[in-house]
């Protein structure tokens, strides 16, 4: 069994979406070890693969590659635990009604910064499914998820990668933080006279 969601957040704006399709076979790769099926939360191998297949289908298409964020990281990662541990599969938290946009500033990921973007897939599971290229694969053939993932507006991105599934089941559970932010421009400055000290000055001023 496999099950994908894909949300975007601009601001406080949610689009969520949640279907359940079977993937496909993905074409030739260069990454590796994209078929192993992770052995541990945060397999190191597995957030590699999902990473090298998330940028070579971007590449393919002309985009820019995603780095990889530690306040994204951190979420992505705690948001595939609390998945498995609390048997949702959501992007609003059934106890705590968190969303992706609170989990993003309680990051610190938004903090600071006039404009920002977050978004969100989702996936899980069961057996050789629950390997990246199969993940990429399922996201890649849903319409919301393949958007978010080409979506060129993305800089940074978190994987979270736990063992489990919301359903009790042995398998993965896949989350992929998107993100992008702009840091705070400098108001516009024009120099005029003033009289400083008995004395006139130009200096800059700010409206």
């Amino acid at each position: 069994m496999t099950k994908p969601t894909k949300s975007t957040v601009f601001g406080t704006v949610v689009i969520a979406l949640v279907l359940g399709i079977s993937p496909t076979g993905a074409s030739a790769s260069s990454c590796r070890a994209t078929a192993t099926v992770p052995s541990s939360n945060q397999d190191a191998a597995a957030l590699s693969s999902t990473l090298c297949l998330i940028n070579e289908t971007r590449a393919s298409h002309h985009l820019s590659a995603l780095r990889l964020n530690a306040q994204l990281q951190s979420t992505a990662s705690a948001w595939s635990k609390r998945i498995v541990a609390k048997q949702f599969f959501a992007h609003i938290d059934p106890f705590t009604h968190g969303t992706v946009a609170t989990r993003g500033k309680a990051s610190g990921y938004t903090s600071g910064r006039p404009i920002w973007a977050l978004g969100e897939n989702l996936a899980w599971a069961t057996g050789y499914r629950g390997s990246p290229k199969e993940i990429l694969s399922l996201w890649l053939n849903s319409p919301g998820h393949r958007a978010n993932l080409l979506d060129p507006q993305w800089r940074d991105i978190g994987i979270g990668i736990t063992n489990g599934t919301p359903v009790g089941s042995m398998g993965s559970t896949y989350a992929a933080e998107f993100g992008m932010r702009t840091a705070y421009a400098k108001p516009a400055c024009h120099r005029v006279k003033r009289r400083i000290h008995g004395k006139i000055r130009r200096v800059c001023s700010r409206k």
